[in-house]
């Protein structure tokens, strides 16, 4: 889980400004934390920067403060709100009446969503290295929040699948998979590996690896315009044309293209808004 601590780490440098992104943000942390009910909010984090972050956030969301604090070092911290007057507050600017769903009409804005999807992840998410693979997942005990984030992150553009464990409901993303699906379906192409690549603005981009059937020619330009069809974050921003690598059992062996594209360095975020 290192890599997504750093993910979490990353994200906590962005400002607290606005107060509506604040309760957008503060909205995904509590939908998506250990509890969240008329009787308590409890956040529990091991994130360093997230501990930092939640006291300033709640300020600004809510203008309260939380009736426990962590003690202070390293490892798992809980932060408590269990005053009725501070909860019936919190619920109240959700528009809720004790319900925990996704009120939309709090998060009209596109900046608004983005910052509910940043706290959810902060609370209730996890991505692997790209090293391994790409699998973002965001998980969360609220039924009806967990049946409703699918359909608000289908409006945003993305295309997650979902499935149940251990009660508690997981929304994730294989965006990679998709990509080389799409590709593959383009006449020319044999074969199709997509993997991250560091980039200084972006931090990381998608690059398709792609193999040509024998005898054909195939060029940038016309992928390019094939990808059209993609959502633009879908798109990858480079294109290479070499052999894809399998192994005996047909996987794909991404290590090897990430060994000779990426120099054995990726970089740290891969969901940065």
């Amino acid at each position: 889980m290192a890599f997504s601590a750093d993910v979490k780490q990353e994200l906590c440098r962005q400002p607290v400004n606005r107060r509506c992104c604040a309760r957008a943000e503060a909205y995904g942390v509590l939908l998506f934390c250990t509890a969240f009910d008329r009787r308590q909010a409890r956040i529990v984090t091991e994130c360093g920067a997230l501990k930092e972050r939640l006291p300033l956030l709640f300020r600004k969301a809510f203008k309260l403060s939380f009736d426990q604090l962590p003690e202070p070092g390293e490892g798992k911290g809980s932060f408590l709100v269990d005053d009725p007057e501070k909860l019936r507050a919190i619920f109240h600017a959700f528009g809720l009446e004790w319900d925990v769903h996704i009120n939309l009409a709090v998060l009209e804005e596109e900046h608004c969503r983005t910052a509910f999807l940043r706290g959810a992840f902060l609370a209730g998410g996890s991505v692997t290295d790209p090293m391994k693979g790409y699998h973002l997942e965001l998980a969360t005990s609220h039924y009806h929040a967990g049946r409703e984030l699918p359909a608000l992150l289908r409006e945003t553009g993305f295309e997650p699948k979902e499935t149940d464990r251990k009660g508690n409901r997981v929304i994730y993303f294989k965006h990679s998979h998709q990509i080389e699906d799409f590709l593959t379906a383009y006449p020319k192409v044999h074969d199709v590996a997509v993997i991250g690549l560091p980039d200084k603005r972006l931090g990381e981009i998608a690059a398709a690896i792609i193999q040509v059937k024998e005898g054909l020619c195939c060029t940038q330009e016309e992928i390019e315009a094939f990808c059209q069809e993609l959502p633009r974050y879908k798109r990858p921003r480079r294109i290479i044309f070499a052999p894809v690598p399998r192994n005996p059992t047909g996987k794909i062996e991404k290590p090897l293209l990430r060994e000779k594209y990426c120099h054995g360095r990726l970089v740290e975020s891969q969901i940065m808004n």
